[in-house]
């Protein structure tokens, strides 16, 4: 039999609820290139990000280093000097993520070591999405950094067996887009065909927009993933 819960311990669910639908949404927005307001902004403040309901590893440095970058990119009244760039470059290289088995003693080891892989993948993608939307990098200028994302991505394969089901997209969107070797695509299409066999169908759109992307920088080296997941066929949420 279930036992009764409390209205004390419902008022608290309920709270919490309450609590992790707004922090959730904020979530979603920064990993899906929304324009977000300066209230939402603030809330980065008001939310503890570093909750247990992680977003397969990505915490809130990560979530307030992509918010200041879309104020970066996205301000129509405000460009950051030189300094400022730099100093926040500093501080989003600076911002490499903890190893989560030090962070949360109550997961399995594999479970740990896949959250670990997942936070680090973030963290590189992350300075792969400075590079190139906020200082304009080529892609070749990132290619290291790709490389060592892509590690991230194959080291949860191979922490989880290949159980690990799919993750969130963004990072390996954004590694994806910028693959610039043939050996980085080879392994971008192995990451992504592995995933496919889990049946989401956001995996297979992500998978395609990224092999469209490469075929048309041949023809235009100055387009971006952010160009074309406006297009209706592209339309999906980087989850």
């Amino acid at each position: 039999m279930v036992d009764a819960v409390s209205g004390t311990k419902r008022q608290r669910r309920l709270a919490e609820d309450e609590y992790e639908f707004p922090a959730n949404i904020l979530r979603m927005a920064l990993l899906s290139h929304w324009d977000v307001s300066g209230e939402r902004n603030l809330a980065l403040d008001s939310f503890d990000l570093d909750d247990a309901n992680c977003f397969s590893g990505a915490r809130s440095p990560l979530f307030a280093n992509l918010a200041a970058m879309a104020r970066f990119e996205g301000s129509t009244d405000y460009c950051p000097s030189t300094s400022e760039l730099d100093t926040f470059e500093l501080q989003l290289y600076l911002s490499f993520p903890p190893s989560q088995d030090s962070q949360r003693i109550n997961l399995d080891p594999c479970a740990a070591a896949a959250e670990t892989h997942a936070a680090r993948a973030f963290y590189y993608a992350s300075l792969v999405h400075f590079q190139r939307t906020i200082r304009k990098t080529p892609p070749d200028a990132v290619r290291s950094l790709v490389n060592i994302g892509l590690q991230e991505l194959e080291a949860i394969q191979t922490a989880t067996g290949g159980a690990a089901g799919v993750m969130v997209l963004w990072p390996a969107l954004v590694l994806g887009a910028e693959a610039s070797t043939h050996d980085l695509k080879a392994r971008v299409r192995i990451w992504f065909q592995a995933k496919e066999v889990f049946g989401i169908r956001n995996v297979h759109v992500i998978h395609d927009l990224i092999k469209d992307l490469w075929a048309r920088r041949a023809h235009d080296s100055s387009l971006a993933w952010q160009h074309l997941i406006v297009e209706e066929r592209y339309d999906v949420f980087r989850l």
